[in-house]
């Protein structure tokens, strides 16, 4: 038999909490990783709950935003205290976002 989950209506709150919660001042970024240690709880069963609960899916969106503009942010006017490669690489991997370049073809047809 499965254990009994432990969501319940306080969980979206206290994702809220700490979505407000993170911020450059605080040097913590928002993630789901973070939420769940807040919650005692491991990653496994957040990814379950944005599964079973479009409540929370909704609400962990709003935390992949808020990361997603903290790292834009950081990266563009956080100066030497900033890992801007870290920035880089987070907004590659967690947001699909890719460096684009521009390749010219010379030559006759």
């Amino acid at each position: 038999m499965a254990r009994p989950t432990d969501y319940n209506n306080t969980i979206i709150p206290q994702l809220k909490e700490y979505i407000d919660s993170c911020n450059r001042e605080a040097t913590e970024l928002p993630t789901h990783e973070g939420f769940a240690m807040k919650l005692g709880v491991n990653t496994d069963t957040i990814q379950e709950w944005k599964d079973k609960h479009k409540e929370f899916s909704v609400a962990c969106k709003k935390l992949m935003d808020k990361q997603k503009n903290q790292l834009i942010n950081d990266g563009l006017y956080g100066g030497k205290e900033v890992n801007q490669a870290m920035a880089i690489f987070l907004l590659k991997a967690n947001h699909g976002m890719i460096e684009a370049s521009k390749i010219q073809h010379e030559g006759s047809i």
